[in-house]
């Protein structure tokens, strides 16, 4: 039995915040792409303060079908966000 459960999103909690996603590295380049998310509290925040690269994506399907994993639980995403 798959002890993996599907991934579902938790909202942000009060307060001015945005979700971060973090890559982990891979072992193997045929790995799923494995992350997590964290919150990220905007008061005093400056931007040039971290390492943060942004992605959007809303071409294609709007049906996610490739999987990933995001806080150890299945995600599926759209063939277009794997491609960054």
């Amino acid at each position: 039995m798959n002890s993996i459960s599907s991934y579902k999103h938790t909202p942000l909690s009060r307060g001015k915040k945005i979700c971060l996603l973090c890559l982990k590295p891979a072992r193997d380049l045929l790995d799923l792409v494995n992350c997590t998310l964290h919150e990220q509290f905007l008061e005093g925040f400056k931007p040039g303060n971290g390492p943060y690269e942004a992605l959007s994506y809303v071409w294609g399907s709007s049906r996610g079908d490739q999987r990933i994993m995001c806080d150890d639980r299945m995600l599926l995403v759209m063939q277009n966000c794997l491609r960054f």
